[in-house]
């Protein structure tokens, strides 16, 4: 991609002169365009699917005001035009997008007219969607083509990034942290659930949490006492040495409990996963609603559960013919994108009876 911030005005005019006159095209990564009416549905919506796609691909650039013979859009007031640019950036993206990330440059022509050139570098903080009305649009360039990425498209993007490297790792980490009694509050020695929550994409600044800015929903779960206590990563609430809940300030959520899995007074060892069912609902429907009071651009995360010595134990609910004895001290089941404009959560939960069949086994 030719990089047209190091090129002089001139230069640039003489690249497109080439293009324009010779049909050859300098850089793929350019999309060239003869006007840009920022009070035209048409344009703005074009520009939006164009600009996103950018943003969620490799990067580049828009280019307005190419024409032949009339060069260059008629702007009145080129710092209102600017304005106007970004707010319909600013509205209409989810994620946002930090204005210092893209650049919009205006190279001046004759009478008034300007070629304006916008530069959309690949974004971290994607995929960006374009929202219009209740719904969102999610784009994206290939071959030359302008592209939607419908949700399973979204999906495969999420599980094959990088980032789900990261989580894993992370989660990885904590398990065995837990494993060994470096829990976030010491916890009783039978066997436990840990399930963290990690946003999608990472939050660059963190968020200085209340409690007042926790939604309803998590503090009303017995997993914690009334009060939680600030920390230097967010705020931590914990029920005895049962259960604790610990909401970072960058967003991402653990919580663990053991009390649902102490031996049984046979000395049995079961693990019933349907005791845990509606907490994990209200604990992820706490999360999103704790996002949404927030109002921070998040568009999915990603759920873990792991379970934590849990060799031994057997499945509350049993199948003819399924064995569902653990064999294995420490369990992570897939790690599992989810939406966060999603109101199927208890669906969500309910789909891990079924990993849960395949995980365990003599």
């Amino acid at each position: 991609m030719i990089d047209l911030s190091i090129l002089k005005d001139g230069d640039i005019l003489s690249l497109l002169n080439r293009q324009m006159a010779d049909g050859i095209r300098i850089d793929h990564s350019n999309i060239i365009h003869d006007g840009l009416d920022l009070g035209d549905r048409g344009d703005v919506d074009l520009f939006l699917k164009e600009f996103s796609s950018l943003l969620n691909t490799n990067g580049g650039t828009l280019i307005y005001g190419v024409n032949d013979p009339a060069w260059g859009i008629a702007i009145t007031d080129k710092d209102y035009f600017l304005v106007a640019l970004r707010r319909i950036i600013k509205k209409n993206l989810d994620p946002k997008v930090p204005e210092d990330h893209y650049g919009v440059r205006f190279i001046d022509l004759p009478d008034g007219r300007y070629v304006v050139i916008v530069q959309a570098p690949k974004s971290d903080l994607g995929p960006h969607a374009v929202r219009v009305g209740e719904s969102a649009y999610t784009f994206y360039k290939r071959d030359m083509e302008l592209r939607p990425l419908d949700m399973h498209s979204l999906r495969r993007e999420l599980i094959g990034s990088s980032y789900v490297g990261d989580v894993k790792e992370f989660v990885g980490t904590r398990a065995l942290e837990l494993s060994e009694g470096r829990g976030s509050v010491p916890l009783m020695g039978s066997g436990k659930i840990l399930i963290e929550v990690v946003p999608w994409p990472s939050l660059k600044n963190g968020i200085v949490l209340r409690h007042d800015m926790v939604d309803e929903n998590l503090r009303a779960l017995d997993w914690t006492d009334d009060e939680w206590m600030p920390t230097i990563e967010g705020l931590l609430g914990y029920h005895s040495n049962h259960s604790y809940i610990s909401f970072r300030n960058d967003l991402v959520l653990e919580a663990a409990e053991s009390f649902k899995m102490k031996p049984r007074r046979d000395g049995s060892k079961v693990f019933d996963f349907v005791a845990y069912q509606n907490d994990i609902k209200k604990l992820l429907e706490g999360y999103l609603g704790t996002i949404r009071n927030l109002d921070v651009s998040i568009k999915s995360f990603f759920v873990s559960i792991s379970l934590i010595g849990i060799k031994g134990y057997e499945m509350g609910l049993k199948m003819p013919g399924k064995k569902t004895r653990f064999d294995q001290d420490v369990l992570t089941l897939p790690i599992r994108p989810f939406d966060s404009d999603s109101d199927n959560v208890m669906m969500f939960v309910n789909s891990y009876i079924d990993i849960l069949w395949n995980s365990s086994g003599d």
